[in-house]
């Protein structure tokens, strides 16, 4: 879902400002993304017995999110550039099939790009503008259409909202049943008189047109995620700098259960959070290829998880991460290799789940926004056919199953 989303946000307050207000209501606790205390992980591990399931698929699609049961993936038509279609995988039973088969706006010169399901809706976003040229410009719309599970396909297409980025930023999203959230930045720009600094996230009742708003600042949000009964944010403290502050708020009705402020580096993709322990990848300088994993436990331990690492899911008793590893040489560029780790929360030891190298492998690849799952952790790869030939090109969706 998902990386160009979190580059707008921290483009748009680069270049606009962001504006802080007073603390919440909760005790908030003030960290550094390099502590002293920072003593590594407690050990390794052997790697549980996870089985899992494995399907193939054209080696255009890039999968985008998932449910419990359905994913979905936008296929980039190499036949007709700019042609984006939206593939539905039944995790069940294999079957996927193209269920919205170009841009709904492609008349008018709109782009699919973002895009998330549940396992009763599938929800994207289409844009028309030139975000490097004229980024105030862009207009955007968020459309819905509701699954049908006996045929792998779709109900007709709702539009849900839209607006330019001048007025309302492009949104973060993310649908759990049958509710959509949808999180925006507002800020002063040449192109809106008396535009002000604000921040919302609303839930939007799908099928039913029901609308909250659940969440509103003057401070500027860089990513969200909702798990349960929980709202987890991270906000700007500053109009003048990246640094942030993640707070988890009750769902309902908006207390607040936890804050950290992890120090003066900003933060790259979503945190996780589960039960007091939180896990962020924190900027490790403009020299650094990727940012550096940290961990606070519930008992205000902070660790440092890896020195290269990102993309945290939480699944049953583990995080989930992805980590970086360059074997520099001598001379030439060297060579890099991505591993999927698990980390078991309640001691801190690790273990590798899966390693690739580019190489003729491709990358497995998490979620860059999951949230905390009970039982399910889905990656995927993209080996394309012109490189591997077509008895391996494809792309690999994996779910692993977690008791």
């Amino acid at each position: 879902m998902r990386l160009h989303w979190t580059v707008w946000a921290v483009t748009a307050v680069a270049l606009l400002g962001i504006v802080g207000c007073a603390a919440g209501s909760g005790d908030t606790s003030v960290g550094t993304a390099e502590p002293e205390t920072g003593v590594g992980l407690v050990g390794q591990k052997e790697p549980p017995s996870l089985t899992y399931t494995e399907w193939r698929l054209p080696d255009n699609a890039m999968l985008q999110d998932h449910g419990d049961r359905f994913a979905v993936l936008l296929d980039n038509n190499f036949d007709d550039v700019g042609g984006v279609r939206i593939r539905l995988l039944d995790m069940e039973t294999g079957v996927h099939r193209v269920v919205v088969p170009d841009t709904l706006g492609r008349a008018e010169s709109y782009l699919t790009l973002g895009l998330h399901c549940s396992d009763r809706w599938v929800v994207w976003e289409e844009i028309r503008g030139d975000e490097v040229a004229d980024p105030l410009d862009v207009e955007w719309r968020l459309w819905a259409a509701p699954i049908d599970p006996v045929g792998t396909t779709v109900g007709p297409p709702a539009l849900l909202r839209e607006s330019v980025v001048s007025v309302r930023s492009r949104p973060l999203f993310d649908v759990v049943g049958d509710t959509l959230y949808v999180m925006s930045n507002t800020f002063p720009n040449p192109k809106q008189e008396g535009a002000t600094y604000r921040s919302s996230i609303v839930s939007l009742g799908l099928g039913v047109g029901t609308e909250r708003e659940i969440y509103t600042s003057d401070r500027m949000l860089h990513v969200f995620a909702v798990q349960d009964d929980e709202l987890i944010v991270t906000e700007y403290v500053d109009h003048d700098s990246k640094d942030c502050r993640i707070r988890v708020l009750g769902l309902d009705d908006g207390a607040e259960r936890f804050a950290y402020e992890p120090g003066s580096r900003g933060i790259s993709h979503w945190p996780a959070y589960s039960d007091g322990t939180l896990l962020w990848a924190a900027d490790a300088g403009p020299a650094a290829p990727w940012p550096t994993l940290w961990c606070r436990r519930h008992d205000g331990t902070v660790l440092k998880v890896a020195e290269q690492g990102l993309d945290t899911a939480i699944v049953g008793p583990y995080v989930f991460y992805r980590e970086y590893v360059t074997d520099r040489p001598t001379s030439g560029r060297g060579r890099e290799s991505a591993t999927i780790h698990g980390l078991e929360l309640a001691t801190l030891r690790s273990f590798e789940l899966v390693r690739t190298a580019p190489a003729g492998e491709g990358y497995w690849q998490p979620m860059i926004d999951s949230h905390r799952e009970e039982h399910t952790y889905v990656i995927w790869n993209q080996l394309f056919t012109a490189d591997v030939g077509a008895d391996r090109g494809g792309t690999y969706v994996r779910r692993y199953h977690v008791p």
